[in-house]
Parts: C-alpha cells; structure tokens; sequence
C-alpha cells in the first residue's frame, strides 16, 4: 500500500469506521476490502477521470479492476498510461478477447478481485472522494444490515459541467412535508432519528449518520445509477445471468437483492453521472424534475423481468438462505409482469408462492379457462381457493 493509501485510511472521518478503528488497536479485526470494477467501452475520453476519483478515495482499502471490453477507441492503451501515472499497485486492468457486454464485463471484474463488497462504476461517471467510505459505513451499521446500499448522485454533461444535482428517482427524505414514512409513495425509514431531531441536528456525527432503510415489501428501483450502488460479493455472485445479456446490470442486479433483503440509503449524492449522447441511457435530456428516457427502456426492462424471475425459480435453493416470505414476494411481484400461469405450471414455487399446494388448485384459480369453469364453486370453499 502506498503512503497515499495509508494516511488516507487513518484520516478516515465517519464515526462507524473509527469505532472500528479503534477496535483494531487491541484485536486482530480489519476494516473489509472493497472491490471497484470499472467497466469500459469506448470511453478513452472519460476512464481516466474515472479511475482517478478511485484512487483517491479516503477510505483506502481498496482494489480497483478496469475491464475494457474489447474497445476500438485506444480505451486499453489509454487506461495502460493511466495506470503508469499514478503508480498505484491497488489498480490493474484487464482487456477482453471480445466484446461481451456489460453483465459480462461484471463477471470478469469479480472473477479477478476479491473483496467482500463490490462496487460497480460505469467508465463516464465520478466517485466523490467519500463515496467508498460512506457506503462501508452503511453497510456496517449497528442497527439494519442489507445486500445493497445506494446513494443519489449528481448530473454532468460530457465536458463536466453540473446540470443537476439529484436523479429524480432516487428515494429521498421529503423535504416539504418533513415525514420519513412517505418518500415518492415509498416509505423511508430513518435508522438513527435521535440523531436527526435531537441536539445533535447540526453536528458533522449527525451528517454521517444519516442512513436510511427501504423495506424489501416495496419492490422496484429505488436508487439512482449504478454507479451509485455497493452490494456484497455472494449476491453478485449468486445472482449471476446468462451472458447473452449486455446492458442494464443495475436494474438486474438492485431489483433482485431489494427484493430479497431491503435497502439501505444515503440521501445524498456520492457520484457524478455523466449525459454525453454516446450511450442508450444517456441520451436523456435533463428537463428538471425528470429526464427524458428511451422508448426501448420499457422493453429492456420486461426482459430483464423474464430473466430475474427464471433465474430466481432455477437457483431456488440457493435463493432460500433469504427468508422464504421475501422470495414469494419477490416472486409475485415479477410474476405479474409475466403469464401467471405458464409459470406456476411449470415452477412448484410459483405454486407456493401463491399458496396452492398442486398444480389443481393452481389451475382452479389461474388457468385462463379452466378458472372459469364451475369447479371452482363446488370445491373452493372445501380447500379453501381463493376467488
């Protein structure tokens, strides 16, 4: 490690880490390492300002793998030089034999690195210096623990000019109405309240703390980019997809560990988002409030909805060390986007998970003909089938 890296990770400011620090002055405990990869494209423009706002994060226990893939553009060459500037042995970068996507990139960068929590940063977009730091401190909190952590980020175009300084979906305490329990018809529930209202308001502690939990009930995007995302490295893992898949990593990837174990939130921004026009997501116009998505963005997400839901179905075992009630749930919410009953036909479960224990009950109450057939009225009631 380098002098850089080691005064950075004493100075380390947040009051969860230096409880931790303090630990380790009389146990052998150690602060987790966290894993960045950066996937790049195309982006020789853009990577080096990226793997720079890595290098210079305050919390310094850090690997950063940057896996170009496969670009036409110098991306690898320029990333070489980069390396070679900063001279800094915690980042490596690996070149794909071809172009596999982003997904795929992903599964490089994890096969290649090792930390316990992965962060995933697009090539175009920024970390704040206090990014990695801020979120190792949500993850270790002493009151909620999760899969996946998320902060809000602020917008830039491609010369770096700020254009806004939130993404409009992310969920935020509401600041006009002042409640906790609802946030864009999401509820946000605040793990250290004392330290909001009480006579620490306004200290540097009560900022540090300021953490949020999303129940896992409420299932969708609840976060910005992904770049703005931290997950634990057996999810990542567990939750694998077929390669053939090339975009969209975040939605895929958040939708599926907030279903299974909730979110913890920072509400505020921790990373720069870059719209420069070079790539499907952003194209968006900044129109203040929202911004303009591509039309394919619905049918993206349909797909990557199928792929969620097969992939939770053929890996069930593997997905039960999550409570049980919180697969069914995740289950139902994905089935209604797909055929409820080509699903349960095939999958015992769906059947379980909408409380039919054979496929007869099942097809009582969702076949799309036999449901309408009077044998649901003359044996419901008797097995209890719900209408």
């Amino acid at each position: 490690m380098n002098a850089r890296a080691q005064i950075s990770i004493d100075g380390a400011l947040h009051p969860i880490l230096q409880q931790h620090r303090l630990r380790s002055r009389r146990t052998a405990v150690q602060l987790p390492l966290v894993s960045v990869i950066i996937t790049n494209h195309n982006y020789a423009k853009y990577v080096p300002q990226a793997i720079n706002s890595v290098a210079h994060q305050t919390y310094s226990p850090i690997e950063c793998v940057i896996v170009d893939d496969s670009s036409s553009d110098g991306s690898y060459e320029a990333i070489q030089a980069y390396l070679c500037k900063l001279n800094d042995s915690r980042l490596r970068a690996l070149k794909t034999p071809k172009n596999i996507g982003q997904f795929g990139a992903i599964r490089v960068g994890l096969e290649n690195s090792t930390g316990p929590f992965v962060c995933c940063l697009d090539a175009d977009d920024i970390l704040f210096p206090e990014f990695v730091e801020e979120h190792v401190a949500a993850h270790l909190n002493g009151l909620r623990s999760a899969t996946v952590s998320g902060s809000d980020s602020c917008q830039i175009n491609a010369d770096g000019v700020v254009l806004e300084g939130t993404q409009w979906f992310f969920k935020k305490p509401n600041v006009c109405c002042r409640s906790p329990e609802y946030v864009m018809g999401t509820p946000l529930y605040p793990l250290f309240p004392h330290e909001r209202n009480g006579e620490a308001s306004g200290s540097k502690s009560a900022e540090h703390y300021d953490l949020y939990y999303v129940p896992a009930e409420y299932h969708g995007y609840h976060v910005a980019t992904g770049s703005c995302l931290m997950f634990r490295r057996p999810f990542l893992e567990m939750a694998n997809p077929p390669f053939k898949e090339k975009i969209c990593a975040d939605y895929y990837y958040y939708v599926l560990a907030h279903g299974l174990s909730g979110s913890l939130i920072i509400p505020k921004p921790l990373t720069y988002y870059r719209i420069h026009g070079s790539n499907n997501f952003a194209r968006a116009v900044v129109l203040g409030g929202e911004n303009s998505l591509p039309p394919s963005l619905d049918a993206i997400n349909a797909r990557l909805h199928r792929i969620m839901l097969d992939k939770l179905l053929e890996c069930e075992q593997q997905f039960l060390v999550y409570p049980r009630d919180r697969y069914h749930a995740l289950i139902r919410y994905l089935i209604k986007k797909r055929e409820r009953w080509r699903y349960g036909r095939k999958f015992a479960a769906v059947r379980e998970a909408y409380a039919c224990s054979s496929k007869l009950l099942f097809a009582l109450n969702y076949h799309p003909v036999v449901r309408k057939l009077p044998f649901k009225k003359l044996v419901g009631r008797k097995r209890g089938i719900r209408s």
